[in-house]
């Protein structure tokens, strides 16, 4: 793995004018509900992550902004979107009966399920 690579973050991501606007958005509204919440300051880190290293380029006429993210703030992302779209989005199925019908686990997290899983 290159140098360059590491210290940008494995995760490569492309967002379009649009997406980085919503995303945008979405992470402004954590702080603006609770300042002092744990999720509003972690939603402020990733607003200045994408600031400071946040890279617009033109694709054919699209503009798009690159970003290269750490599996920690990828894991935040993705959990600020899901309380986002929880709170405010209006999912119409229950897809949880059907995860894992092929593969039940321990039902613990992935961590303590390694740890007790047989070897």
């Amino acid at each position: 793995m290159s140098n360059k690579r590491k210290r940008v973050g494995p995760i490569s991501v492309y967002f379009t004018r649009e997406q980085i606007n919503a995303i945008m958005y979405l992470l402004d509204c954590f702080p603006a509900a609770d300042p002092d919440n744990k999720l509003a300051a972690d939603a402020e880190k990733l607003k200045r992550k994408i600031m400071l290293h946040g890279r617009t380029f033109d694709d054919r006429g699209d503009e798009k902004v690159s970003l290269y993210f750490y599996e920690e703030e990828a894991s935040k992302l993705i959990l600020l979107t899901s309380i986002y779209v929880s709170a405010f989005g209006n999912p119409t199925n229950d897809y949880y009966p059907q995860i894992g019908l092929t593969r039940k686990g321990l039902g613990i997290s992935q961590e303590a399920e390694q740890i007790h899983s047989p070897s």
